[in-house]
C-alpha cells in the first residue's frame, strides 16, 4: 500500500494502521486535555494569541476552537463538528469535545484488547440510539414562567460570566426572548397554521458601546443605531415621533449607463445643475409636505407636540439635510438593511422605495428617539415604542475584551432561552443527566456482544518480582543498540540510489522521515549525512564494523569545490523543507557537537564541512548561532577556528553580499569576530592581514567599519555622560587621548566624532532671535576641546564637513553656522576665508 501510494504522490505520507490509529487516539485526547479546564463555573480562561499579536482570552468553547489553528486532522473535525454544534443548538462545544475525547480512550483500550474498531463504532452507533431513547422519558415538561426561564439563562451564562453579571442579564434576556416570540396560532388553525412560527434571534439586536463598565449592560425594548443625524441644526431628541422609513437616493447620482452632456456657455451650465438640483429637491419636499401634514397643531392644543424622524437606507446630500433640518426633522442616512427591516416590526409603518405616495399610513411611531455621543461616535436610540417585536441588547464594557466575553455570554443565552421555548420542557442539570443514562446502559441486557461497558475487561498478564527488573534491563541493552539500528535501516533506504543520483538520495531521505523516527534519532541522521557513521563521545567513530554510509559529504570531490558541495547542500534542503522539525536539532545539537570534534577531522573533511555549513547558513537552514563553539580554547589555536570561519565565509559570499552575512551573524549572536583568532593574536590588524590574505578584503572592510561604529558610540556615548556631569575640559580631552590610545581612529574621523558628541548636549528649544547668541556660547565653550586635535589642514576641513551637516540635519541652527564657524577658534583664518 505504501508504494502504491508514492506512485500517486512521492510527497505522500503513509503510516501502518496501529500507528495511525493511535495518532487519531492522541490527537483527540489532546484536544480534551486543552478544553477540560474550560468546563462549568469554576472553568479558566485561555490566552490565545494570534500571528499578528493580539492577543484573546476566552472560556467559550466555540471561540476557542474556532481560534486554535489545530494541524492533527482527527482533532480538527472534531472542532469543526463541535462548531458545528454550536451553531445549530447554541451551547455544548466543550462537553462534545470532552464527550468524544473520552469515547476514543476507552475504544483504545478495547481495541488494545483485540476488539475490532468496527464492532466498537456499531456499539457506539447502539448506545446512541438508546440514548435518545432514554432522554424522551428523562426529560421534564414543565410550566415554563419568567423564573424558570431565567434560572435557565442564569444557568448557562454562570459559566462564562461572573455571578452578579451573570444575575444581572438574566432577565433581559428572558425578556427580549419572549419579546420576539411570535404569538400562538388561532385555536382554530389547522395543518400548518397551527404550528407556531419559530423564534428568530436575528430580531435581538446585540449592539456594543465601548463605555463605563460591564454591568452597564441592558435590555432596550427598540432599536439602537451607530449613527447620528449629519447636520448639526437637527433636534438631538424629540418624542411622539413619527418614523418615515426609505429606501430612496436623496442626493445627485450618476447615471447607470455612460453618458455625456456638452454646453456652450454659463447659461447652460447653470440649468444643468438647476435641473439636478429640482430633482431632488422636490422629493425633500413631499417629505416637508408630509412632516407639516401629520405634525400640524393648533397653537391652543394641549396635545404633548408631534415630531418626525427619517431614517433613509441610502444617502442624504448636505443641501438636501438642510432643508431638512429648517423643517425640524431629524434625518439619518447610509442605515443598515438588517435595521430597516428590524424598524418595521419594532415602530410599525412600511418602508417606501418611493416618495411620490407618501401618506400618514405608511408611518411608524415612536416614544422617544434621542441621540447619545459617545468621543467620536454617535449612537441614535428608538425607545417607548407601542408593540415591539425586535430589541436591542446594549453591550457595555470598558475594553474590547469584556465587550467580546459579553457576546460570547449572550448569544449561548440567547439560543438557550429559545431552546427551552421551542422544546416546552427541561433536563436537570448538574451532571444528573449524564449519571443516569450512564446507569441506564450499563444496567441495561444486550442480546448482542457489540456494546460498551467497562465491567468486561480481559485480564492482562503482569511481571512480578525478578521478572519486572529482568525486563527492564533488556529494555535499557536494547536501547542502547537503538541509534544503529537506526542506521541500518537508514543504510538499506539509501543502498538502493546510484552513486551521485542526489535527487534519488533526496527522495530516499524523505519516504525514510515517513517510516523512521528521524526526529528521536536527530543526532545519528546528521552524523551519518556529515561524519558518515555514527561517532562515540569525543568525536571518533563508533567501532561495531559497519560501513560508512551510502550517502555523506564525506564522498565529496577533492578539492573542494563550491559547485559541487551546493548539491549536497541541496539535499539537506530538500530533507529540512520537508521536515522542519529536523531544523531546530540541527542547528543547536548536531552542528554545534560536530564543530567541537572538528579538530580530530583530516583537513580534507573539515574543509568539506565547513563549505556546507555555509552554504546552509546561505540558505536559511542553520542558525550562525552553531558558530559560537568555535570560540573554545581548544579550537582557536593554531588557526583552526578562523581557518574553518574563512572557509564558511568564502562560501557564504558565494551567493551573498557582505550586508547579508552580517545580518545573519547579528542574528546567530557573533558579536566579536577577535574571539576565533588565538588569545595572542586577537588585534584588528592580525585580523585585516588575515582575510585580505585569503582574499576576503570585504570582511576585512567590514570589520573595520563595524569596528568604528562601536568606537564612535563608545566615544560619543562618554563625552555626552562627561558632559552631563559638567566635568572641566581638562576631563574631557584626557578622556578622548585616552579613547584614542586603546583604539585609535583616524584624526579626520575623530574630530567629526567629537564635534557629534558635543553637539549631542545642547538644547535648541530656545526663542529664534536667541540662537545666534546661543551657538556663539555653546560652540565657543566646546571648541577648547576641539583645539587639541584639530592639528592641520585635513582635520579643519573635517570640523567644517561637520559643522555644515549638523547645520543642515538641525534646521534651527542653520542661519548660526557662519557664528558657529567663528566660534572655533581652532580653525585657522585661511579656512574661515
Amino acid at each position: 500500500m505504501s508504494s502504491a501510494i508514492e506512485l500517486i504522490n512521492p510527497k505522500a505520507e503513509s503510516v501502518r494502521r496501529g500507528q495511525a490509529l493511535q495518532v487519531n487516539t492522541t490527537g483527540a485526547m489532546g484536544l480534551a486535555n486543552v478544553v477540560k479546564g474550560n468546563l462549568g463555573p469554576r472553568g479558566t480562561l485561555k490566552m490565545l494569541v494570534d500571528g499578528a499579536g493580539q492577543i484573546k482570552m476566552t472560556k467559550d468553547g466555540k471561540v476557542l476552537l474556532s481560534e486554535m489553528q489545530i494541524q492533527n486532522p482527527t482533532a480538527a473535525m472534531i472542532a469543526r463538528t463541535a462548531v458545528a454544534q454550536d451553531d445549530q443548538v447554541g451551547d455544548g462545544t466543550t462537553s462534545v469535545v470532552l464527550l468524544v475525547g473520552e469515547l476514543l480512550k476507552q475504544a483504545d483500550r478495547y481495541i488494545s484488547e483485540g476488539v475490532h474498531p468496527t464492532v466498537i463504532a456499531e456499539g457506539f452507533d447502539l448506545a446512541k440510539k438508546d440514548a435518545l431513547e432514554f432522554l424522551e422519558t428523562y426529560k421534564r415538561p414543565t410550566d415554563l414562567d419568567r423564573e424558570t426561564l431565567i434560572s435557565v439563562a442564569y444557568t448557562s451564562l454562570s459559566t462564562k460570566l461572573h455571578q452578579k453579571l451573570a444575575k444581572k442579564l438574566a432577565p433581559d434576556i428572558v425578556d427580549s426572548v419572549l419579546t420576539i416570540r411570535p404569538p400562538p396560532p388561532p385555536a382554530d388553525a389547522v395543518g400548518e397554521d397551527a404550528i407556531r412560527a419559530p423564534i428568530d434571534l436575528h430580531m435581538v439586536e446585540i449592539m456594543k458601546m465601548q463605555h463605563r463598565s460591564d454591568l452597564d449592560t441592558k435590555l432596550i425594548k427598540g432599536l439602537v443605531l451607530d449613527h447620528g443625524a449629519r447636520h448639526p441644526d437637527m433636534p438631538k431628541r424629540v418624542e411622539n415621533a413619527f418614523i418615515l422609513i426609505l429606501n430612496v437616493s436623496l442626493e445627485y447620482e450618476k447615471t447607470e449607463v455612460n453618458s455625456s452632456f456638452y454646453y456652450s456657455s454659463t447659461e447652460q451650465r447653470e440649468k444643468l445643475v438647476e435641473s439636478e438640483r429640482k430633482f431632488t429637491d422636490a422629493k425633500v419636499k413631499k417629505i416637508i409636505e408630509l412632516k407639516n401634514l401629520v405634525c400640524d397643531q393648533s397653537t391652543d392644543s394641549k396635545a404633548p407636540p408631534k415630531s418626525f424622524v427619517v431614517i433613509n437606507q441610502k444617502g442624504i446630500d448636505p443641501m438636501s439635510l438642510d432643508s431638512l433640518a429648517k423643517a425640524g426633522i431629524i434625518a439619518l442616512r447610509r442605515a443598515k438593511r438588517r435595521n430597516m427591516e428590524r424598524l418595521q416590526l419594532l415602530c410599525g409603518g412600511v418602508a417606501q422605495n418611493s416618495v411620490d405616495n407618501l401618506e400618514e399610513s405608511v408611518l411608524g411611531w415612536a416614544g422617544l428617539v434621542y441621540e447619545h455621543v459617545l468621543g467620536e461616535e454617535k449612537y441614535t436610540f428608538v425607545e417607548n415604542v407601542k408593540e415591539p417585536k425586535s430589541v436591542t441588547l446594549l453591550v457595555k464594557g470598558p475594553n474590547a475584551h469584556t465587550i467580546g466575553q459579553i457576546n460570547d455570554a449572550l448569544r449561548d443565552g440567547l439560543r438557550s432561552i429559545k431552546n427551552t421555548l421551542e422544546d416546552n420542557c427541561l433536563v436537570p442539570g448538574a451532571g444528573a443527566f449524564e449519571i443516569a443514562l450512564s446507569h441506564h446502559l450499563s444496567t441495561k441486557t444486550k442480546k448482542s456482544r457489540q456494546f460498551m461497558s467497562t465491567q468486561q475487561q480481559a485480564p492482562k498478564p503482569s511481571l512480578t518480582g525478578v521478572r519486572i527488573k529482568a525486563r527492564k534491563g533488556a529494555v535499557k541493552a536494547q536501547a542502547k543498540h537503538e541509534p544503529s539500528v537506526f542506521r541500518d535501516q537508514l543504510y538499506k533506504y539509501l543502498e538502493t540510489v546510484n552513486p551521485g543520483d542526489f535527487e534519488g538520495y533526496a527522495n530516499k531521505l524523505i519516504a525514510a522521515g515517513s517510516q523512521l523516527e528521524t526526529l528521536k534519532y536527530s543526532d545519528a541522521l546528521f552524523e551519518i549525512l556529515l561524519a558518515g557513521g555514527l561517532l562515540q563521545p569525543g568525536g571518533t567513530y563508533l567501532d561495531d564494523n559497519a560501513p560508512q554510509s551510502p550517502f555523506t559529504i564525506v564522498d565529496a570531490p577533492e578539492p573542494v569545490d563550491i559547485t559541487e558541495m551546493k548539491k549536497y547542500a541541496e539535499v539537506f534542503n530538500k530533507l529540512l523543507r520537508r521536515y522542519k522539525y529536523l531544523q531546530k536539532p540541527l542547528e543547536e545539537q548536531s552542528l554545534p557537537t560536530l564543530l567541537q570534534y572538528a579538530h580530530r577531522w583530516p583537513q580534507a573533511q573539515r574543509e568539506k564541512f565547513a563549505v556546507l555549513l555555509g552554504l546552509l547558513l546561505v540558505q536559511g537552514l542553520a542558525s550562525a548561532s552553531c558558530l559560537q563553539i568555535l570560540t573554545k580554547d581548544h579550537l582557536v589555536k593554531d588557526y583552526l577556528s578562523v581557518s574553518l570561519i574563512t572557509l564558511i565565509f568564502r562560501a557564504y559570499l558565494a551567493d551573498q553580499a557582505i550586508d547579508h552575512l552580517s545580518a545573519t551573524l547579528k542574528k546567530g549572536g557573533i558579536k566579536e569576530m577577535l574571539d576565533f583568532f588565538p588569545p595572542n593574536k586577537r588585534n584588528p590588524t592580525e585580523l585585516d592581514e588575515w582575510f585580505k590574505k585569503e582574499g576576503l578584503p570585504e570582511v576585512s572592510e567590514w570589520y573595520r567599519k563595524k569596528r568604528l561604529a562601536r568606537i564612535r558610540e563608545g566615544l560619543i556615548g562618554g563625552l555626552k555622560d562627561l558632559v552631563d556631569k559638567q566635568e572641566a575640559t581638562d576631563s574631557l580631552i584626557s578622556f578622548i587621548k585616552d579613547s584614542q590610545s586603546e583604539s585609535p581612529i583616524p584624526e579626520v574621523d575623530l574630530v567629526g566624532y567629537i564635534w557629534a558628541a558635543l553637539m549631542s548636549t545642547i538644547d535648541w528649544g530656545t526663542r529664534p532671535d536667541q540662537v545666534d547668541t546661543l551657538a556663539l556660547k555653546e560652540v565657543g565653550k566646546f571648541a577648547v576641546v576641539l583645539e587639541p586635535f584639530c592639528n592641520g589642514p585635513k582635520t579643519e576641513i573635517a570640523l567644517i564637513n561637520a559643522v555644515q551637516l549638523y547645520c543642515y540635519e538641525e534646521s534651527k541652527v542653520m542661519k548660526a553656522f557662519p557664528q558657529m564657524l567663528k566660534a572655533c577658534s581652532t580653525l585657522s583664518s585661511d579656512c574661515l576665508h
